[in-house]
């Protein structure tokens, strides 16, 4: 009786030792899941990061291109927009020089132009002259500038140059860089500045003290009428070796050549 006590409790420890072990691999194998399910999530976590980071280097590649692309397509708007522009203004020219042509140069004005003055002159041309005449004096080989700021047309000829009046044809400014033209007294491009200036001081008020107009050169001379003759010289002062590099005659109020 006492053994099969003995062999009892032997069997109960050893059942219940089982049962432990049993328990102990359970949470082993739990665990050993859980491990792998883990690694397996991780796993996805990181491709999925990977994803990410390459859709938003993708995204930020896109950006760069969309950006490129705007730059480009602003730049040809604007290249397309001045080729345009200058289409434009060329067709304008060509209209405003084919006029000139067609009607400016065989133009006889009949009646008084707005700016007349016979008070000055340069290579004989007075402000208020047809073109007509001036072209019959310089012949017809020159060249017509039109501005883009609506002042009016310049006709150049050998460094002699004349603003004319569309309405009428008529010669409102003159503008002289070549020794062969005079002004009526005489003096061209090329003579001793000092002395054209005592010259012209004689008989007209000069600009030194501002008093015609603080903006212009001191060489400037009142001949009446608003209208004045404008000397240019080589130096920044007047010297006694300075020299007349060019002549202007104009209305102090009307545009410039």
């Amino acid at each position: 009786m006492r053994y099969k006590r003995i062999f009892l409790l032997f069997g109960i420890f050893a059942l219940l030792l089982t049962a432990c072990n049993q328990e102990d691999n359970s949470d082993d194998e739990k665990y050993e899941l859980l491990k792998q399910d883990y690694e397996a999530l991780e796993y996805e976590v990181t491709i999925l990061e990977e994803n990410l980071n390459e859709l938003i280097k993708r995204e930020d590649e896109n950006k760069r291109l969309i950006s490129k692309y705007e730059k480009k397509i602003e730049r040809l708007n604007e290249k397309h927009k001045k080729e345009i522009w200058e289409l434009e203004n060329e067709t304008f020219r060509y209209k405003q020089e084919a006029t000139f042509w067609e009607e400016g140069i065989n133009a006889d004005f009949e009646g008084e132009p707005y700016l007349v003055f016979k008070g000055e002159s340069i290579a004989g041309v007075h402000i208020g002259d047809t073109f007509n005449a001036v072209m019959k004096k310089f012949g017809n080989e020159f060249e017509v500038v039109f501005s883009d700021d609506g002042f009016e047309p310049v006709v150049k000829f050998d460094d002699f140059s004349v603003s004319v009046s569309e309405g009428n044809y008529c010669i409102t400014e003159l503008y002289v860089s070549s020794e062969k033209y005079q002004t009526s007294l005489g003096v061209s491009v090329g003579n001793n500045a000092m002395e054209v200036i005592d010259k012209y001081k004689k008989l007209y008020k000069s600009n030194e003290d501002g008093s015609i107009h603080s903006d212009y050169s001191k060489w400037i001379f009142d001949l009446g009428e608003d209208y004045i003759i404008e000397f240019w010289i080589d130096t920044d002062t007047l010297t006694k070796d300075s020299v007349i590099t060019s002549i202007n005659l104009r209305n102090l109020y009307h545009g410039d050549v």
